[in-house]
């Protein structure tokens, strides 16, 4: 798939894919915080609550994204919402 060969990429498909990067890289931290090296999908990984997740990961990703961009940024762990 080119363009090349008529293929046009639907404009709004990179933040889709950050958004599955973003989520990747917060399990992906969790993961190494809670569990330990090679030990695979560990018991405390499994009870992390959504709450904690986004808030502790998912709100934390910082990556350059598929549009070039920095997508997420570090808050600060005082900050409320």
């Amino acid at each position: 798939m080119t363009a090349s060969n008529g293929y046009i990429q639907e404009s709004k498909v990179q933040f889709v894919v950050d958004a599955v990067y973003s989520f990747a890289y917060a399990l992906h931290h969790a993961w190494t915080d809670l569990c330990q090296p090679h030990q695979g999908y560990c018991n405390r990984l499994k009870e992390l609550d959504g709450e904690n997740f986004y808030k502790q990961y998912l709100l934390n990703v910082s990556f350059i994204g598929k549009n070039a961009r920095k997508q997420g940024q570090k808050r600060d762990q005082n900050e409320t919402e």
